[in-house]
Parts: structure tokens; sequence; C-alpha cells
């Protein structure tokens, strides 16, 4: 080409296959301690092996989960709320998730994906065990 410009192109380089996440708990999720019928919140931010926010353009969806295992008895997963950052290039992807427990006891949390192999990965950033107290309504004795 011809110009200022002659011989540069400009290259628009997207994430790699999500490989952890990055996760922030909100209120009282953040202590580790939480009420039954509150509701628990957390923003999980998928990124590649180099750090990146995931912006899923080249690589499909990861299948991405967060899930609570209840007293190490069943699992109840979080409802998941997408968001996408445009203020980054490329405009790239987090979640919201967010479960209203309906059960006193043990919660532990962790953040689940599959690997470009399929294989589930389970992200230890977003592990928590939480102590859910009996409920917003009951006093101590």
């Amino acid at each position: 080409g011809f110009g200022a410009n002659a011989g540069f192109y400009e290259v628009l380089v997207y994430s790699g296959p999500t490989a952890d996440v990055d996760v922030e708990y909100l209120g009282k999720a953040a202590e580790g301690v939480a009420r039954v019928g509150e509701t628990l919140t957390m923003r999980v931010f998928p990124k590649d092996a180099h750090g990146n926010k995931q912006d899923y353009h080249v690589f499909e969806e990861d299948g991405l989960r967060v899930v609570a295992t209840v007293n190490r008895l069943y699992e109840s997963e979080f409802a998941l709320t997408r968001f996408v950052d445009d203020s980054t290039v490329p405009p790239t992807r987090w979640y919201e998730a967010t479960l209203v427990p309906t059960e006193a006891g043990a919660y532990v949390v962790r953040v689940e994906f599959e690997a470009p192999d399929g294989r589930i990965t389970r992200s230890s950033a977003g592990s928590k065990e939480m102590a859910l107290l009996a409920s917003t309504a009951s006093r101590a004795t």
C-alpha cells in the first residue's frame, strides 16, 4: 500500500480457550457466611491460560457453571447472567452467578467449565466453603 500506513496491518488477537476464572464474591458471601433465603451472589470472569479475559470469539462457549454442594448430600446450581464488557478490545464476557439457598448448613461452591478436549475442569479460584445460618427470621437462643 501507499501512504503513512504502508506495510502496517491491524490484527485483532482473540483470547484462547478458557483455562481458569477469577471470582469475586459479593456481600456476606465474601465472608463465607450467609442466611437461608438471602441471595448468594458472585461474579465470574473466565480467562485463558495467559490471563486474558474470555471473549468466546474463536473458542466456543465452555459450559461454564457454578455449583454448590449442600451438606455433602446434593448439588444446587447457581443461575448465570451473562454480561458483555464493551470497554475491552475485543469485547469480553463475564457472569453474575446467583443462588437463593433453602437449606441451612455447609455449602461448598465451585466453578466448572469444559476444556477444549471435553474434560470438566474445576477452578480452585472459585472454590469457597460457606456456613449458612438457619434463616433470616431465626433468633439466637
